[in-house]
Parts: C-alpha cells; structure tokens; sequence
C-alpha cells in the first residue's frame, strides 16, 4: 500500500500541475531487494513534454512538493503546500505507515540523473509517527459536520415518520455528511 500511495501521489502531482490531458504513465521498479531494505525506482514513462514543463524534471519537482507536504504534516508549515483532500491524507498514511512501525526503519526519497543528486530527503520512524498523527487529526476534521449549508448532496431515506411531536423516525442518510442516519428536521414543516 505503501507502494501504491507514492506512485497514485506522483500521478496525481502529474494532473494537478499540468492543464492538458497528459497520458502520465509511471512504472514501479524494484530495482533491488537486500535483507531490511526494498530499493524502488519510480520511472516517468511516455512524458516527452515533462521535461519542459519543469526544470530537473517532474520526479524532482513531485519530491520537492512531497517534501512540503511531509514538513506541513510535522507541523513545519502552517498550510499544506497545496490543497491536501482525504484521500491524499489516506495515501500519505499508507506511504508512511512501514517507517512509522518499523523503529530502525528509514524512508529516502530520492532523485538522481546517473550518479548526481538532484533531490533528496528522508523520514525516520519518529516522524512518520509524528506525521500519521497529524494526518489522523486532519482525517478527523473531514469526518466532523460542517457548520454551513451542504448544496446539491444525495440524501437517502432511512425511516419516515413526519410526525413533528415524535422523537424518534425521520432519519436519512448523507453520505458526504455521515455514514450513520442522522434525524432530518425540516426547516419548513407545513
């Protein structure tokens, strides 16, 4: 899972970043396997333009950004570096969670053309597990009701009553809101 959530976040640094509809195929590699450590090769794939889009390349600029998102996750940064959705939380999660159980565990992160470094930075277990704390938090928050207006969400029934003197029945659900049926009370009961 691991695995996955770094390869679904690169892609999704691929479409948010570029505004034409690139084919950004990526390839996991295991480039090698040794006893304690898994070596993994991320190769861009297919991407002729990347190049010119970002200077050192798009695995450089995902790294940098992935950097940023780690140091806002560690409470470094006050706001993510970009819009940080639910199941960008849940990939970083994933991402982090071998480093966080693991105590002589590191991630690195790095970018290289040939022999030369362009980008790097790793993660030890303490701040995987400062990090998937902060993720936890945030996950929690999308998890609370909002306290404005919700437009256009589905709602679907789960026991009528339309009884305004009864306690119990007129629960829907609201999938976007809660998993669980909620009391429905009508603004306007006439």
């Amino acid at each position: 899972m691991s695995l996955l959530g770094i390869n679904q976040q690169y892609q999704r640094f691929i479409e948010s970043e570029t505004n034409q509809d690139y084919d950004a195929s990526t390839e996991l590699y295991i480039k090698e396997v040794r006893t304690g450590s898994i070596i993994v090769e991320l190769v861009a794939l297919a991407m002729p333009i990347a190049p010119l889009v970002w200077s050192g390349g798009s695995l450089s600029e995902w790294t940098t950004q992935a950097k940023a998102v780690i140091d806002w996750l560690l409470e470094k940064m006050d706001t993510p570096p970009k819009e940080v959705s639910k199941q960008d939380l849940k990939q970083w999660k994933n991402i982090l969670e071998p480093v966080a159980k693991d105590n002589g565990s590191q991630l690195n992160f790095t970018v290289s053309d040939g022999g030369t470094v362009i980008n790097q930075f790793f993660i030890n277990p303490q701040e995987a597990n400062a990090a998937q704390n902060t993720i936890q938090r945030q996950l929690e928050r999308f998890e609370e009701p909002d306290d404005h207006t919700q437009k256009n969400k589905i709602m679907y029934w789960y026991q009528t009553k339309f009884d305004t003197e009864s306690h119990t029945g007129d629960k829907a659900t609201i999938e976007d809101i809660s998993k669980k049926p909620l009391k429905v009370i009508f603004e306007n009961t006439q």
